[in-house]
Formats: structure tokens, C-alpha cells, sequence
């Protein structure tokens, strides 16, 4: 009852949501906040990906404050973008910085006051900006599958496995609650969102947790020209061809005693393969290592899983201690280049760690960051069952 009634609110949002108004001569911000002092810089960026690992913050425009207030103009090529705000003289009364919001090239209004009691996102309003408007409607809807139905279900397995171990049963009926209300959800959006610009940034921005979904190629063709080519929309075209159900792109790198492997090669040789990403400086990479995903290879392996573990480590050193000292008994490589160049990380897009992607023989990728009891229920489901649907096949 509690999800429907989620579920109704979000379908409300989406009904009245409309595509943000683009305005031709570009953006125009008016700020109007008490606490400002006269002259005080104020500074527009654009929060950036790096091409591998994390974000950065780009300056766009800046202005002075003017009889209490400031302007800034300009024009967003690839709108809508997220953007924030700084105020050089106020670094030590601002708790926290400016709240990022989405914009577009659209006449924005910002004002309210800052006030050393209050966090910014409680002091300031922004207005006008049909982006940001547009961003905060769809915030629940994607933080309902991000957090109650990704992050929390995870959290309730880990506490399961505490408790009572592995159980295939409550494991399976938890997923398969789990997955009637994604599909619920995904229905919903594909239904109300066939063509909203803050689509692409929220599966960008959510994109670890869901970006790597089947639904996401089916929206991105919903999207017209101006949104595929915005900022954002462009992000989610070059991750494409990472999403459940795609081939998973082969890469080589170089093992401990320095010989060179293939993805491609261990994917043909094995029923599953586990590409796992981690360092050995990864406290959460390790500690999974050894509560998990050691027990569950000597499981699974002699029935056909392999697991290549792929380290962003760029000292060789430290990546042979660390592998020694876990037992890891599967397949490792490095570039030993750092991530910026591991062709690995590169193509998968990896930004943190842990990470990891579980592929078919046929190479198809079958599920993206799963982990401890999850992660126990597909190799389980995988081997176990198609074992005993072999086994009964046979006998008839």
C-alpha cells in the first residue's frame, strides 16, 4: 500500500511536468541575498565529469555585488547543465556550498539571506528555472530506485547474512519484491517521461546505481534531438554500450608474472564471469574480498565461474602484496598506469571502487554492483537451478 501510494504521487508528478523553456539569447540570473557584501565576487561553474574518476567544477561566468544584488548572463550550449554558485567573501560563514540546481538558458531569480544558523539549500530560493523545476519533480521517483530499492535492499541483505546466514528463499522472495516495484517504476517512467531534459542527468548522476539499466537505451531513443545532444544526453550515448543485455567490451592488461589476458578469452573459457574493480588502498574492495566473494569462488568455480580482478593500483608492489596477503585465487591484472589510462576503466566507465560486472559466456552483460547475499542468489540461481532443470531434462 505504502509503494502504490508512492508510486500515485510520482505518476501525478510526471503528468504536469513539461520540457524546460529555452530561452534563444542564453541565461539570465538575478540574485537578490541579503548578507552579501557590496563588491563581493560572485562566481557561476558547471560541475564536470572527468573523463575517469569523479567530478569537477568549471567557471562560466562571475560578477560583482551591486547595491545587494547580482546578475550573471550567458548562454549554456549543451542545456540544461548543473550549476552552482560561490560567493568569494563568505567562506567562513556558509556551512556548506551553494546548492547545485539544474539550468537551462532560462531566466532565473535567486534570493533569501545567508544566515551562519541555516544550511544554504534552507536559506535560498531559486525560481524560474523550469530545468531545476523539472529536476525536483522527478527527485523522489529516482531516489525511491536509487536508495529504497538499490542501497537499502543491500543494507538488508548484509544485516540477513548476519542473522541467518545465506537463505535461497528469503533471498529470492526480497528480489523478486525488489524487481516487481522496479518494474512498476520503470513503467511509470517510461510512460510519463518521453521526453524530459532531466532524464539523462539523473541517470547520469544515479549512474552506478541504475544507469547500467535495459530501460536506459529505450528512453534515450524516447528523447528528441536537443536533449540526446545536450550535456547530459551525451553522457548517456557514450555509456550505452554498458547497460544490462549489451556485449561486454573485451580489453587486455597484464597479470602479476607480466603476461597479457583478454576479457574476451576468460568470457569464452567460463559460464560466468565476475569483472571486479578495486585497489589494494580500497578498505570496502578488500573487505569484501574476504567476507564474500573468496568463499563464494571457491564455491561456484568448478562449476564454471571465473572472476578477473582488475586493479586501478599504479604501484606494482603494493597490488602483489595486497593480493597475496587476501588469497585472491582468480585471475588479476593492472596496467599499472593509473586510471587514467587502464583501458579498463576507461571503457567501463569506472569512477569508484568497489565495483564490479557479471557477464554470460555468450558475453552479455547480466547485472551490474552486485555483492555479498545478491550476488551469492545469482550464482546460486545461475549454476544451481539450471543444474537442476539439467538434471530433470534428463531423466525424462
Amino acid at each position: 500500500m505504502k509503494y502504490r501510494i508512492i508510486l500515485s504521487f510520482i505518476l501525478i508528478a510526471f503528468s504536469i511536468s513539461k520540457a524546460p523553456a529555452q530561452i534563444k539569447s542564453g541565461y539570465i540570473i538575478t540574485g537578490q541575498i541579503k548578507g552579501l557584501k557590496e563588491g563581493e565576487k560572485v562566481r557561476l561553474l558547471f560541475r564536470n565529469e572527468f573523463p575517469i574518476w569523479g567530478w569537477s567544477h568549471e567557471l562560466i561566468d562571475s560578477c560583482r555585488v551591486k547595491n545587494g544584488e547580482f546578475n550573471l548572463h550567458g548562454f549554456i550550449l549543451d542545456a540544461p547543465r548543473l550549476v552552482t554558485l560561490e560567493f568569494m567573501g563568505h567562506h567562513k560563514e556558509i556551512q556548506q556550498p551553494f546548492p547545485d540546481f539544474l539550468m537551462g538558458n532560462e531566466k532565473v531569480y535567486i534570493h533569501g539571506t545567508i544566515n551562519s544558523n541555516l544550511l544554504l539549500s534552507q536559506s535560498i530560493t531559486i525560481e524560474g528555472s523550469q530545468s531545476n523545476d523539472e529536476q525536483k519533480r522527478l527527485q523522489p521517483f529516482f531516489d525511491i530506485w536509487r536508495y529504497g530499492l538499490c542501497e537499502k535492499v543491500y543494507n538488508n541483505l548484509q544485516e540477513i547474512k548476519d542473522s541467518v546466514g545465506y537463505n535461497k528463499d528469503i533471498i529470492q522472495g526480497i528480489e523478486d519484491t525488489k524487481n516487481a516495484l522496479i518494474a512498476q517504476i520503470k513503467g511509470s517512467l517510461f510512460r510519463s517521461t518521453s521526453n524530459q531534459a532531466a532524464v539523462p542527468f539523473f541517470f547520469i548522476d544515479c549512474f552506478d546505481q541504475i544507469g547500467h539499466d535495459s530501460i536506459v537505451p529505450v528512453l534515450y531513443n524516447k528523447l528528441d534531438d536537443q536533449i540526446k545532444n545536450s550535456y547530459y544526453g551525451k553522457l548517456i550515448n557514450s555509456r550505452l554500450y554498458l547497460c544490462n543485455g549489451q556485449p561486454a567490451p573485451d580489453f587486455m592488461s597484464t597479470q602479476p608474472d607480466g603476461t597479457t589476458i583478454s576479457l574476451k578469452n576468460i568470457i569464452s573459457n567460463n559460464k560466468l564471469t565476475l569483472v571486479d574493480f578495486w585497489g589494494s588502498g580500497c578498505g570496502p574492495c578488500r573487505k569484501e574480498f574476504k567476507t564474500n566473494t573468496v568463499a563464494l569462488y571457491n564455491e561456484f568455480h568448478n562449476k564454471g565461474l571465473e572472476i578477473l580482478g582488475v586493479s586501478y593500483d599504479t604501484n606494482e608492489k603494493s597490488w602483489k602484496k595486497a593480493i597475496a596477503e587476501d588469497h585472491l585465487p582468480w585471475l588479476n591484472v593492472s596496467t599499472l598506469k593509473g586510471c587514467e589510462s587502464d583501458p579498463a576503466l576507461s571503457l567501463y566507465k569506472i569512477l569508484h571502487a568497489p565495483q564490479n560486472v557479471l557477464i554470460d559466456q555468450m558475453g552479455k552483460i547480466i547485472a551490474w554492483n552486485v555483492f555479498g547475499l545478491e550476488l551469492h542468489w545469482y550464482l546460486d540461481k545461475y549454476f544451481n537451478q539450471n543444474a537442476e532443470k539439467s538434471s530433470v531434462s534428463i531423466s525424462k
